[in-house]
């Protein structure tokens, strides 16, 4: 969070008992630690809100704990016109747990007194389109009726989607039969979605077995100056393990080309899709490598 100045990251089945957050608060001073954990006293589910101090000092914070275990808000005044109101969710896997969860939530937001605007980060244990799941599948049609009844609540948008239409990219992927899915998602207000951008799914570093996605929030009505063009260095190019999957991209990719061609299915095409392909690795590559050395480094010095 200190390295990518993130001020707030919202967390799921955090797995903390009631007051093991003030042990990580006092270990990590650099953090403030919102703790929703489990209204039984288990070491399961939970959910909490972790704030940079660094860049949150002297902001106005509240925290409301809406569903216990499951679902809380946080509002920040960023300035006199400027705040942030977040909810973090997490929900259940049962499928019938889920539509209870997503219908109570849609409850609770609507009898909020500050429900405008409102920015809804969650892991959903579930997706609205059959292309959010490899392989591709629906979910329960009562989940996704409950939950697309949520987002209509928020006026929300997929931002991550919004961004990147065509493009296919998954947050957990299952160990016990290696399917995939975008169950992390965050939405935002419709009518504020001018506001985000840089809207990324980024590794964990194996700290946990979901990705993480990040977004950058403009002040509104500020001009947003994007970052300089990526390019992909001769040091990645030369990196092991990414010549290993560029190689087989391509091998894959001569193979196709080799085949009749369709109006659906044509050399053009087929090299476009292989290049978004080798530049959405080289970039997850590229931050993977860099966290690498940067970890050798530290080691290093100590």
């Amino acid at each position: 969070m200190r390295r990518n100045r993130i001020i707030l990251m919202g967390i799921q089945e955090t797995k903390l008992k009631e007051n093991e957050h003030l042990e990580l608060m006092e270990q990590n001073k650099v953090l403030t630690i919102y703790n929703n954990p489990d209204p039984n006293g288990k070491a399961a589910g939970g959910e909490a809100f972790l704030i940079n101090n660094d860049l949150a000092r002297n902001k106005n914070i509240s925290h409301e704990i809406l569903i216990k275990g499951k679902a809380s808000r946080l509002l920040i005044q960023l300035g006199p016109n400027d705040r942030l109101n977040i909810i973090n969710a997490y929900t259940p896997n049962n499928e019938k747990e889920k539509t209870e969860f997503f219908k109570q939530l849609t409850r609770k937001i609507r009898k909020l007194k500050e429900n405008d605007d409102i920015i809804l980060m969650a892991d959903f244990n579930a997706v609205t389109e059959s292309t959010d799941r490899l392989p591709q599948r629906r979910d329960d049609p009562k989940v996704e009726e409950a939950l697309e009844k949520l987002i209509k609540q928020i006026k929300g948008v997929d931002g991550w989607r919004e961004a990147n239409p065509e493009r296919l990219d998954y947050t957990f992927t299952s160990k016990s039969n290696g399917s995939m899915a975008r169950i992390d998602r965050i939405y935002v207000n419709k009518e504020t979605k001018k506001n985000y951008s840089n809207w990324d799914i980024d590794t964990t570093l194996n700290l946990s077995d979901h990705k993480i996605i990040t977004v950058f929030r403009n002040k509104e009505n500020t001009p947003y100056i994007g970052t300089s063009q990526w390019k992909m260095t001769k040091d990645l190019v030369e990196y092991k393990p990414f010549k290993q999957r560029t190689g087989e991209i391509l091998v894959e990719l001569q193979e196709k080309l080799i085949e009749d061609r369709t109006c659906y299915k044509n050399p053009q095409q087929l090299w476009l899709k292989a290049k978004e392909t080798i530049t959405r690795i080289a970039m997850e590559m590229d931050k993977k490598r860099k966290a690498e050395i940067n970890t050798k480094r530290k080691a290093l010095r100590e």
